[in-house]
């Protein structure tokens, strides 16, 4: 599958909803307030917009003056709408593995 290169389109403000973007042909159009915000992270193309969602997710809300709660929705709607264009793999990525840290249980030893 090509990249999708992030392009602004003329509707200035996106939408809390989806983000308001739109797939034509290799690019994916996007708001001109979220393609901003997008240029000031060095975000280039739709799978490096949908990994960065799943990471910094507050980042994004804190950029464009949304709660996280509503990022999160549009991130759902952007992923729904990229299925089938972009890697599944990048759409959902697997999950975290649990990290333990702290001294392991000691091996009784006979005296």
């Amino acid at each position: 599958m090509s990249h999708l290169a992030i392009s602004p389109k003329l509707i200035p403000y996106a939408n809390k909803h989806d983000f308001g973007v739109e797939v034509l042909g290799s690019r994916l159009l996007v708001p001109q307030d979220l393609a901003i915000a997008l240029d000031r992270l060095s975000v280039r193309t739709a799978e490096d917009f949908v990994s960065y969602l799943h990471t910094f997710p507050g980042t994004v809300a804190a950029l464009l003056n949304w709660s996280l709660e509503d990022v999160i929705e549009a991130r759902s709607s952007l992923i729904s709408r990229l299925h089938g264009v972009v890697d599944e793999n990048i759409l959902d990525p697997p999950p975290i593995p649990q990290r333990t840290y702290g001294a392991r249980f000691p091996v009784k030893t006979r005296p």
